[in-house]
C-alpha cells in the first residue's frame, strides 16, 4: 500500500480535525473579541472590570436561574453604581442536559444589590404554554384581571402574593406590558433583570445599562 492509500483513509479524520479546530478558534476569537470591546465599555461607564469571575461567583444570589442546569459560567464582569445602587453586570453561562441531548444558554445578567432589603421573592418571565401545565404542581401565577395584557405576556410566581401584587403597581405593570421578554427575579439581597439567551451586544452596552436603571427605579425607590 503506497502513501496515497493513506493519505485518502486520513483525509476524513483531517477534514473534520480541521473543520472543529476552525470552529474552536472563530469562538476564542468572537469571545476575546467581545471581552475587549466590553471592557472599554466599562472603561466609558466608569466601570471596574473583570474578566473571569470567581468559581463560586454566582452562588451569592440565591436566585433560580443560579441553580439551573450545570458547567456554570460567568465571565466579562463590570462592577459599578447605578442610580445609587451597587451594579453588577455580566454574562452568565449554563448548560442543561448531556451529551448530544445538552443545550446551552448564554445571557447579560444586571444585578442591583439592595442594601435596604425591603424587596419581597419574586419571579418574572414571559409566558409559556409549560407555566399553565406547572400550575397544578404549585407554580402559581399571579395574574392581574385589570391588566390583562400584563397577564398573557408575563409570568409571576411568588411565596408573599399580597406583597408582590402590592409592588406591581400600575407603572410596573404598564412598564412590561410594553416591553417583552424579560426575566427578573428577586429576593430581599438581590434584583437581577436579563433576557433570556441573549448576550447584550457591546456597542448596544451604555443603552443596556440605562434600560436596567429604568427597571431598577420601578422596583427600588
Amino acid at each position: 500500500m503506497g502513501i496515497e492509500y493513506y493519505v485518502k483513509q486520513l483525509w476524513p479524520v483531517l477534514a473534520i480535525s480541521g473543520f472543529f479546530g476552525l470552529v474552536l478558534y472563530v469562538n476564542y476569537y468572537l469571545q476575546r473579541k467581545r471581552t475587549q470591546t466590553l471592557q472599554q465599555a466599562a472603561m466609558t461607564l466608569g466601570f471596574s472590570f473583570e474578566e473571569e469571575a470567581p468559581e463560586m461567583f454566582h452562588e451569592n444570589f440565591s436566585l433560580p436561574i443560579f441553580e439551573r442546569g450545570h458547567s456554570h459560567h460567568v465571565r466579562n464582569v463590570m462592577r459599578g453604581e447605578t442610580a445609587g445602587t451597587e451594579s453588577l453586570f455580566f454574562d452568565f453561562r449554563y448548560t442543561v442536559g448531556h451529551g448530544k441531548h445538552s443545550s446551552t444558554s448564554n445571557q447579560t445578567i444586571a444585578a442591583f444589590h439592595l442594601a435596604n432589603g425591603k424587596l419581597c421573592g419574586f419571579e418574572l418571565r414571559p409566558e409559556f404554554i409549560f407555566h399553565q401545565l406547572t400550575e397544578p404542581f404549585g407554580y402559581h401565577d399571579i395574574d392581574f384581571p385589570e391588566n390583562p395584557v400584563f397577564s398573557k405576556k408575563y409570568f409571576l410566581c411568588s411565596e408573599s402574593e399580597a406583597a408582590v401584587r402590592n409592588l406591581f403597581n400600575m407603572e410596573v405593570l404598564q412598564f412590561f406590558e410594553n416591553a417583552s421578554g424579560w426575566c427578573v427575579q428577586a429576593n430581599q439581597e438581590w434584583l437581577i433583570v436579563y433576557r433570556s439567551a441573549k448576550l447584550v451586544k457591546p456597542e448596544n452596552f451604555q443603552q443596556f445599562v440605562s434600560e436596567m436603571s429604568n427597571i431598577l427605579r420601578l422596583f427600588h425607590q
